[in-house]
């Protein structure tokens, strides 16, 4: 076999190939690092603001809530000064003009006997 020793330029060409594919890579994954860590901050800022929406979205739920009540007590209270207002107060059924004379009752002519008393008065 009469092979050849390889020659050292053969081995710096290759040498200078793989260290540009590794700069390379290393700059690529420098780049991808950069970038998770951007998205990362963006979910993370999402998120916080997802969070707030909902607790917005919350409170509002509960204010809308509260001015329904609300509007239904005050047309109640509307409702029920307009039907006061339009209600006629009632007549009475009896009327001193309508009752006949009534004549004088005359006192009792019953005598109490001691025997009714309680035993405090009998004494």
């Amino acid at each position: 076999m009469s092979a050849e020793p390889p020659s050292p330029d053969k081995y710096a060409v290759r040498l200078a190939a793989a260290q540009q594919e590794a700069e390379a890579l290393k700059k690529s994954a420098q780049a991808a690092k950069a970038e998770l860590k951007r998205a990362k901050k963006k979910y993370k800022q999402e998120k916080k603001l997802a969070k707030a929406a909902k607790k917005a979205v919350k409170v509002l739920r509960v204010e809308l809530k509260a001015a329904k009540a609300a509007k239904r007590r005050a047309d109640r209270k509307r409702a029920l000064k307009a039907a006061a207002a339009e209600a006629k107060p009632a007549a009475p059924a009896v009327t001193a003009e309508s009752l006949p004379e009534a004549a004088p009752v005359p006192p009792l002519a019953v005598e109490i006997s001691p025997a009714v008393l309680p035993a405090e008065e009998r004494s």
